[in-house]
């Protein structure tokens, strides 16, 4: 045999032992790869089997074998301390032009606070200093505004007379409404009673008197708003003492009075309406009884 035949011989039999050996001994290398992996450090992330096979030429199978990842710990999260509650308290909010008493205050759209009118009572000894002795329960036209951003207490216009037991309330075009009442509550009373009605508006600070009266004038009247902006004025007494069972329906829009719907009986001092969430109107008092009326029943 020749000795380039020889050579080729002998380079084919180490061909076939390495053919027979090298999917073997690759198998060995992609485990030794893998148990290496896995006892390595716990942040690190070990070789999957099924890669380190394939880098092995030759192979007739791929094993498959996922790996873990260690968790990282969560970091406990800081709790938020608690704000300490403060105590309520009491703060002073200035003075009014004069002291009062059985005034009306209304909250206007832009946030002050209007006072109006008043009562000046004399008790005489019955009441101590509680009231001043001013005179004889006159009623008032005065009116002050109080500004919430400052706390502080200014005069305003006032009415064009004095009144007190009368009716107010803010409408929905934030004007002030005030109407029915009387000059002195105890001075001819109640043959002094109003069928005027005044409006205050917050922009100019000004009031201004409705051309239209009340049918019958009255004081100590109840008073709610309606749904759709027109305001009901309710019993009272009227000119000759005797209490009312009638009602009156105010415009905003046209500054001018219509009859409304009577109640089943007649009502006066010490009676109070409000405006449910129904928007019905709830009547009660000058005795013990309610009586609940539905605008969309009739206007």
């Amino acid at each position: 045999m020749s000795s380039r035949a020889s050579n080729e011989s002998a380079h084919f039999g180490r061909n076939r032992l390495l053919g027979s050996v090298s999917p073997v001994v690759g198998l060995l290398v992609a485990l030794a790869v893998v148990g290496c992996g896995s006892s390595a450090a716990p942040t690190s992330q070990a070789i999957p089997t099924s890669q380190a096979i394939a880098l092995m030429p030759g192979l007739a199978a791929v094993a498959s074998a996922s790996t873990t990842r260690t968790a990282t710990p969560t970091a406990t999260p800081i709790a938020t301390p608690t704000p300490t509650p403060q105590p309520a308290y009491w703060a002073d909010a200035g003075s009014m032009s004069q002291q009062r008493y059985s005034f009306k205050t209304l909250q206007l759209h832009d946030g002050r606070v209007l006072a109006i009118g008043d009562q000046y009572i004399d008790y005489g000894d019955t009441c101590g200093e509680c009231f001043p002795v001013t005179g004889p329960e006159n009623g008032s036209k005065h009116a002050d505004l109080w500004d919430p951003t400052t706390g502080k207490w200014t005069p305003t216009s006032g009415l064009a007379s004095n009144r007190s037991g009368y009716a107010a309330l803010v409408l929905q075009d934030g004007r002030v409404l005030v109407t029915a009442g009387s000059a002195d509550s105890t001075k001819n009373y109640p043959e002094n009673c109003f069928s005027s009605t005044w409006l205050f508006d917050p922009a100019t600070e000004k009031w201004n008197k409705a051309a239209g009266l009340m049918h019958v004038a009255r004081c100590d009247a109840a008073f709610a708003p309606l749904p759709d902006g027109r305001v009901m004025v309710i019993g009272g007494s009227g000119i000759h003492g005797n209490s009312l069972a009638s009602t009156e329906i105010f415009n905003p829009s046209s500054r001018t009075w219509s009859a409304g719907p009577a109640m089943p009986s007649a009502r006066s001092i010490g009676m109070q309406a409000v405006t449910l969430t129904t928007d019905k109107i709830l009547v009660v008092g000058s005795g013990s009884s309610a009586v609940e009326y539905d605008p969309s029943t009739k206007a």
